[in-house]
């Protein structure tokens, strides 16, 4: 069984890149001939590249997220069309997200929402049609396509992302390596206004010292972003309590980002928009505790394990913050379990499982 990845390449993007990478590699340790086929985020005529290649194999992978290959989405619909259309092999599609019909789509004016969901609607035609099955992460995004596309539920497996064993340092050490004494709050990831930062940098004062805004602000938004959470900070006299690590190349290959992780009392994610995080399973990774937005993300994980603690109003994160410090030691073992439960050798066996059966 050969296998082919068909990825965005790790500097247009990060995220599914890094996800990409880590379940090839956990695939190839168990025999099975994976190829990870690169092309550049945002960039449709990099993806043509690919094609003279794909059929050699008998499964394309191809991960999917809107807007990957550019024009909100649009040249996504060439793309797949083309895959049907010179593959040999059957073809797997893993979304990432799924938007609900009542969802708003943030960003957006009104005639860039009706666009934006009408091409979206393709993309699900498309992917439900072309795919000889599709994997989501979670049980409601799976519930979501099957609302918004009609997919037969038969047809999407459920396979989370894997834990990897990630760099794990002393904490204490780690503390004092990043200059910091006492307990360290971190949230961390790009910092754009949908991860929330500005809504930890508010409560900063309730939450109380010592909190990490740690990521990468690429490009003139972000950067715009960046630096009104770090006026904030200024003009609200709350350099005590908040210190920034704000660095373009910042990402989970370099040693410093798991530095942050071991060194970090609790991870804070107050997502305002999100379906899945990678950011979460870094801290399982780090078998760090996270305070979270109430997401169904992290609605769904808190029924499972008790490694995350929602909160509904941006007011009670300090509140929450106090709770999980008390109960630190338990929550830290519920991370332990979440990571043990998903570790990335389980999720490749589930994956190469399905390549079997849709192959067989």
């Amino acid at each position: 069984m050969k296998v082919a990845i068909i990825s965005p390449d790790e500097k247009s993007e990060k995220g599914i890149s890094t996800y990409s990478t880590d379940l090839a590699n956990a695939m190839i340790k168990q025999g099975i001939e994976v190829d990870l086929l690169r092309y550049k985020s945002g960039s449709f005529f990099s993806f043509l590249k690919i094609i003279p290649k794909i059929r050699k194999y008998d499964i394309i992978h191809i991960q999917h997220e809107f807007g990957l290959f550019g024009m909100t989405g649009l040249m996504f619909i060439p793309t797949i069309l083309l895959l049907a259309i010179c593959k040999r092999g059957k073809l797997i599609t893993t979304m990432h997200t799924v938007y609900k019909k009542d969802e708003k789509l943030m960003y957006y004016p009104l005639l860039g929402k009706f666009k934006r969901a009408f091409i979206n609607s393709l993309h699900y035609k498309l992917i439900k049609l072309l795919s000889a099955a599709i994997i989501t992460h979670t049980d409601f995004i799976k519930s979501d396509l099957h609302e918004v596309a009609n997919v037969p539920n038969e047809k999407v497996v459920v396979i989370p992302q894997g834990v990897v064993n990630n760099p794990r340092f002393d904490k204490e050490k780690s503390k004092k390596k990043l200059g910091i004494s006492g307990p360290l709050y971190l949230a961390i990831g790009h910092v754009v206004p949908a991860k929330g930062f500005d809504v930890v940098v508010e409560q900063a004062k309730s939450i109380g010292k010592t909190i990490v805004v740690a990521g990468d602000a690429p490009g003139v938004v972000k950067a715009k972003y960046a630096e009104s959470l770090k006026e904030y900070v200024k003009s609200n006299h709350l350099e005590d309590i908040v210190k920034f690590y704000i660095n373009d190349d910042f990402n989970s290959r370099q040693e410093i980002w798991w530095t942050y992780f071991s060194a970090a009392d609790l991870i804070l994610l107050p997502y305002k928009k999100m379906t899945t995080s990678g950011i979460f399973i870094n801290a399982m990774e780090s078998r760090k505790p996270v305070i979270g937005s109430n997401s169904r993300y992290f609605l769904e994980i808190s029924t499972k394990y008790g490694c995350v603690k929602t909160v509904e109003r941006n007011e009670d994160y300090s509140k929450a913050v106090k709770e999980a410090m008390k109960n630190l030691k338990k929550m830290e073992l519920e991370a332990d379990r979440f990571a043990k439960n998903n570790s990335l050798d389980s999720i490749a066996q589930k994956t190469i499982d399905l390549y079997k059966s849709v192959l067989s």
